[in-house]
């Protein structure tokens, strides 16, 4: 067995896929077992505390793509940030419902069963119900910006009813089990997310980068590019008798014409020289060939 010891999720058909390159696709695996725990702690607090119900989140697992099984109904929530797609099985629902409603007495083993029945309109909003306040949870801790951060002081993400429509299959997809002793086994819910909520999630899971270096320089790039110019002003060739006769005091005879201009040690430009509150200037720059 070739293990890579990768631990985010695989993208879709376990392919690279061109639109995950550079992205902190890698840590949507950890995202979601901090989805796992914060759904925990909801389910705690809230169903499990109020009707002394047991459940649990098995797993959650955060993919480019999930299989589901035909016939769940679907749900969407919109937000300014984008649309969440919600399905729940069945069974998890309608044990929702029976807790909520007393159907389910937790201290009467024997009851444990609900008659699954034609859907009814409570049972859609017990649905509803779920899925916004799943939904809220991950808009909390996306909104969070610090993954490790308590949720109670963070502002809710207001969501609205959308239209129901089935997501594709090819979607990023956070998919959770959950258990309870009332049910005969797991049943899974599933959330998925479309471009912009998947934009969001990335942006928040991107490494924070140095200010330093994010932050553009506002100086202009030619004004930051520093060079050296050197100026070689005249050149004469003279016979070394002549240079050897020369005594202090002697008059050389030269003519500054078109002087060389020089980037280390190469000479790119000419130029004039001219004469300005008497300081020689170069002026009349023209490249060399």
């Amino acid at each position: 067995m070739n293990s890579s010891g990768r631990t985010g999720p695989p993208v879709a058909g376990d392919k690279l896929e061109v639109s995950a390159l550079g992205r902190p696709v890698h840590k949507l695996g950890a995202f979601a077992q901090l989805l796992r725990k914060d759904m925990a702690e909801l389910l705690r607090r809230g169903l499990n505390k109020r009707y002394r119900a047991a459940f649990e989140v098995e797993s959650a697992t955060l993919t480019a793509s999930c299989e589901r099984p035909e016939g769940v109904r679907w749900s969407g929530f919109t937000s300014a940030v984008g649309r969440i797609s919600f399905a729940a099985e069945r069974p998890l629902v309608l044990t929702v419902l029976g807790y909520r409603y007393g159907l389910i007495k937790t201290t009467d083993p024997a009851a444990k069963s609900i008659s699954a029945g034609r859907e009814t309109a409570t049972e859609e909003r017990v649905a509803l119900s779920l899925g916004e306040d799943m939904c809220s949870l991950i808009a909390a801790r996306v909104a969070s910006g610090d993954l490790g951060r308590a949720l109670e002081d963070v502002a809710q993400t207001e969501f609205a009813i959308a239209q129901v429509q089935v997501p594709p299959v090819q979607a990023w997809t956070l998919c959770c089990t959950l258990r309870d002793p009332a049910m005969p086994e797991p049943a899974r819910l599933w959330f998925v997310f479309d471009q912009g909520w998947l934009e969001h999630i990335l942006q928040v899971l991107a490494p924070v980068r140095d200010t330093k270096d994010a932050a553009p320089d506002p100086t202009p790039f030619p004004s930051r590019l520093q060079m050296t110019l050197t100026a070689r002003l005249l050149s004469k060739d003279m016979p070394l008798g002549d240079l050897l006769d020369m005594k202090v005091g002697d008059v050389i005879p030269v003519f500054i014409g078109a002087a060389d201009v020089l980037i280390d040690e190469s000479a790119l430009f000419s130029a004039a020289v001219a004469e300005t509150k008497g300081k020689l200037c170069l002026t009349s720059f023209q490249e060399r060939d």
